[in-house]
């Protein structure tokens, strides 16, 4: 007979000795809306922790908060976990994160996969700007006047400056999602940008449909 002064739980996360050490860490990053993924500085180990005990903790996550534990991608090196609604899940329409994405972020995001798809070897954030201006100089216009009115600031879409604070933004927000690994200027794309690349396709496959409007 058990011990009912004993402490029990049905979760063996819980009592693993690496536990104390990262647990509260990736609960923190999951719930935050972040995305877990081996490639990711500093994220090695949790990566690993979450890996050992996927089934536990997507039960966890099920149990007490109503939320789905997902695994998307491949292989390890491109395997990652994030969380979202169970009616998300159901409706195959992803609750965008814990806290909504802004609509300028989002628009960047397309803009962002389109160019990897074009030109895989932008890196940093400067270039990311001169290849808008530039190398997609034919979109520029209708992108600015685009972002000027999914962001609500009408002067953006003739002030440059205003458009390099908002990609500097979004770049953070990137950064903080595990889209991007961003040190200083420079990025990394991560595994991960793949779900916003699956939430918008046709954008993205379409994107002279998305910039064209009245």
């Amino acid at each position: 007979m058990r011990d009912h002064n004993s402490t029990y739980s049905p979760y063996t996360f819980l009592t693993d000795s690496d536990s104390e050490s990262f647990f509260a860490e990736l609960d923190y990053r999951l719930r935050s809306g972040e995305h877990i993924q081996s490639q990711y500085r500093g994220q090695e180990d949790i990566f690993s922790f979450l890996s050992k005990y996927t089934t536990e903790l997507a039960h966890y996550y099920k149990a007490l908060f109503g939320l789905s534990l997902e695994e998307a991608g491949s292989a390890y090196g491109s395997r990652y976990y994030y969380l979202d609604s169970i009616e998300g899940v159901k409706n195959k329409v992803s609750n965008e994160l814990r806290r909504p994405l802004k609509k300028e972020f989002v628009l960047l995001g397309i803009f962002l996969c389109k160019l990897q798809i074009d030109l895989s070897e932008v890196d940093t954030v400067r270039g990311f700007k001169r290849v808008l201006r530039e190398d997609y100089e034919a979109y520029k216009d209708s992108f600015f006047r685009l972002l000027a009115r999914v962001s609500g600031d009408d002067h953006i879409e003739t002030d440059e400056e205003a458009v390099d604070k908002i990609i500097d933004s979004a770049f953070r927000e990137f950064h903080r999602l595990g889209w991007v690994d961003l040190e200083g200027d420079r990025f990394e794309i991560m595994p991960s940008l793949e779900r916003l690349r699956t939430l918008y396709v046709n954008e993205i496959n379409n994107i002279d449909e998305l910039l064209s409007y009245e």
